[in-house]
């Protein structure tokens, strides 16, 4: 192989390593962005959610891909729960099985509803459940990662927001901001998954089975007392 040869190769090698990380540089300035579903809008790009959740009586642990279209959607599976420090170190190298669970597909109101979610994990979460989860969250585009962000929460505040009306959110005191918590995504795909369905839409929960209609029932009715016991003062 003659030297201006050898010479071309160096040269073209450093340019392709120059490129390389100039576009890994970009990647990296960009991880300082929040992750936002709205924006991911490319053919090889989505968003990844791992959700470990460990209660009183059980663990879990389920990995969700978003990808945007042309239908948005999440796909579901099913990992296995690792209890050994041993495992989580095995695990980065070689990746745990992962069991398909189903496919629940997204209108844009619902796309909004996660990165609504995405803003509640970012608040301080506080404690107070029983329920404790760690959520790790990954933008990719064509298997690079742009940018992760990683939560742990223990308030089940979400439950509350879970597809509530504005009115009982208004009635609890809350911002009106309907979230799509993951575990509601989860509950889809297994009882789809029950059916024998690889795919199924994003169904809402009615009012009346919502966490937060019932809270607001209380508060009426506490208010409904409170005007009874009034009015029964002012007329003796």
């Amino acid at each position: 192989m003659t030297d201006s040869r050898i010479s071309r190769i160096l040269w073209l090698s450093a340019i392709g390593l120059a490129g390389l990380a100039i576009a890994y540089g970009s990647r990296m300035t960009q991880a300082k962005e929040p992750i936002c579903l709205g924006t991911v809008t490319a053919p090889m790009e989505g968003v990844v959610f791992d959700l470990q959740s460990c209660g009183c009586f059980d663990c879990s642990h389920y990995r969700l891909r978003y990808t945007p279209g042309p239908t948005p959607r999440v796909k579901v599976s099913r990992l296995p729960v690792r209890y050994d420090r041993v495992w989580s170190v095995v695990d980065r190298f070689i990746p745990p099985p992962e069991e398909q669970v189903a496919t629940v597909t997204l209108t844009r109101r619902e796309v909004l509803g996660l990165d609504r979610l995405l803003n509640q994990y970012r608040k301080p979460s506080g404690y107070g459940c029983t329920q404790m989860k760690l959520v790790k969250i990954r933008h990719y585009s064509s298997g690079w990662t742009l940018r992760s962000e990683e939560y742990f929460d223990s308030s089940c505040s979400n439950d509350t927001l879970l597809d509530a009306d504005p009115r009982d959110l208004q009635t609890i005191g809350k911002q009106p901001s309907t979230v799509v918590p993951l575990e509601r995504l989860i509950q889809l795909a297994a009882a789809a998954e029950q059916r024998g369905v690889s795919i199924t839409p994003y169904v809402r929960l009615r009012r009346q089975d919502t966490t937060a209609y019932w809270q607001a029932q209380e508060i009426r009715a506490a208010n409904l007392r409170k005007h009874s016991e009034s009015g029964k003062i002012a007329q003796d």
